[in-house]
């Protein structure tokens, strides 16, 4: 049967060449299909990177631009060498920052090093900031201060430092308030910024960015009362109601008449009861020493209550507890005295004066007899008691606040009298005032003295302060002279 049906036999071994050229084909087309697909998406992925990146450094420098451009514009009302330090210092800053960024968004630098740098470039931008704006700011308050500069020195101080100088917070006022001979600007020093005042000496002042703030704000001690017209006030609502003295504190009331440094006086004299004025007096002393009590942690604010009594910070603060008490005491009830025009006669009753008429009528030769004959026997009755000579004229002579006096011509009330030992002191108006600094041995020409001690001043003492007689006025100064307690 396999004779009849042979089977045919097929030789392929020539089409085995072809074939795998057409596989090999096949594959490497396949291969080129995935390559071309593979670089198309590199090529897209780097065209949108490069996009990307484009977008990121236009943002950037649109950044960039935004921050110069609000920066600049708020340095507008600063001095142009102010503006300089600034601008400059923000643009270096910005370019850094640029770089930072670039290398964290463009490049992929992921590094913790430049994030903490990135944040200390910030902070220098926002100090910047800060600064310029805190300097605006405080500038016009600062002028408008130096413009109103009755305030300072009444109810407002230049806040001292820790040696108790008060130069730097001045100089700080004076040359950001752009007052003349003062310079205020800024510089930077090793990458830190700072403010800087000067003063018509020299003496330079650097306060750190980072500072400026708090003691731009602290600058000037604000003092809400004044010691003595807190107790002024005080007793005045205690005594007065209005202008009028309360019935309650009048015991009886009689007519005087008296002349006073020229002037005929006449009114009606009220007599006090003791108990009550003595119990306004002490409450007034009380709540002076409770203010001057509760400035004790902060030794600026309390020297200046002090100065307000006219006592010594110095002294006060190196005195004892139980003088501390007793200054106040003695000030506070001369304050009382002055103040309220409330005295004692010699028998120690208080009396108040409402007077009804004060004439310049010179005294006649009878009325000048009568008032030395006065002022002579209130004398030795001083004497007798063994009165210390200042105690007994400043009780005779009624010295003290709401003295009239007679000064180059004319009569009227000083600010404040008053009498330590033999030198009477006549305070004008309060106000210093020196041709001479006082650190040069100028003095005071707002303050008259007198030495009680010397014959002629003395007699012109006398002369400003009595309605008496020339021949009158040496007799009374002769017996003040011979003063002696045995």
């Amino acid at each position: 049967m396999s004779y009849r049906n042979p089977q045919i036999v097929q030789d392929k071994s020539g089409m085995i060449i072809p074939q795998a050229l057409a596989q090999a084909s096949g594959a490497i087309a396949k291969g080129i299909q995935v390559f071309g697909a593979e670089q198309k998406k590199r090529q897209e992925a780097a065209e949108a990177k490069r996009l990307k990146d484009n977008k990121q450094l236009i943002a950037i420098s649109n950044a960039h631009a935004a921050n110069s451009a609000a920066f600049n514009a708020g340095l507008t009302d600063m001095s142009k060498s102010m503006r300089d330090t600034l601008i400059t210092r923000n643009e270096r800053i910005l370019d850094e920052i640029d770089f930072i960024r670039r290398s964290q968004l463009v490049d992929g630098n992921a590094s913790p090093e430049l994030s903490k740098r990135l944040g200390e470039l910030q902070q220098g931008i926002t100090e910047g900031n800060g600064l310029s704006k805190k300097i605006i700011a405080t500038s016009g308050v600062l002028t408008e201060l130096i413009e109103n500069e009755e305030k300072l020195n009444s109810n407002l101080f230049y806040r001292q430092d820790k040696n108790g100088s008060d130069e730097r917070s001045k100089t700080i006022v004076w040359a950001f308030g752009g007052a003349e001979g003062y310079k205020g600007g800024m510089v930077e020093e090793d990458g830190k910024l700072y403010a800087v005042a000067t003063n018509p000496e020299g003496e330079t002042f650097k306060i750190p960015a980072s500072e400026f703030d708090s003691i731009a704000d602290d600058l000037i001690l604000t003092k809400d009362v004044n010691a003595a017209t807190e107790q002024i006030n005080f007793t005045k609502e205690a005594l007065f109601d209005g202008t009028k003295l309360r019935e309650e504190m009048v015991d009886s009331r009689e007519n005087f008449l008296e002349f006073e440094s020229g002037s005929r006086v006449t009114g009606s004299r009220s007599i006090l009861n003791t108990d009550m004025v003595n119990s306004v007096r002490q409450n007034a002393v009380n709540k002076t020493q409770s203010l001057i009590q509760s400035a004790a942690g902060n030794s600026q604010l309390q020297d200046e209550y002090l100065r307000d009594l006219g006592l010594d910070p110095k002294t006060y603060k190196n005195a004892t507890d139980e003088q501390k008490i007793e200054m106040v005491g003695r000030r506070s009830a001369s304050l009382f005295d002055d103040a309220n025009r409330i005295y004692q006669d010699n028998s120690g009753n208080y009396y108040f004066d409402d007077v009804q008429t004060r004439r310049a009528i010179p005294a006649t030769d009878r009325e000048s007899a009568v008032m030395l004959n006065k002022y002579s026997s209130d004398i030795d009755k001083a004497m007798q008691d063994g009165t210390s000579k200042t105690d007994a004229l400043a009780s005779v002579l009624k010295i003290g606040g709401n003295r009239r006096i007679r000064i180059g011509g004319s009569y009227y009330t000083p600010k404040n009298v008053t009498i330590q030992g033999d030198i009477v002191t006549v305070t004008k108006t309060g106000k210093p005032n020196y041709e001479v600094k006082e650190s040069e041995g100028g003095e005071d020409l707002d303050k008259i003295s007198y030495d009680l001690s010397d014959p002629t001043k003395l007699y012109n003492f006398l002369r400003a302060t009595t309605a008496l007689k020339e021949l009158d006025i040496e007799k009374l100064s002769k017996k003040i002279l011979a003063y002696k307690i045995n």
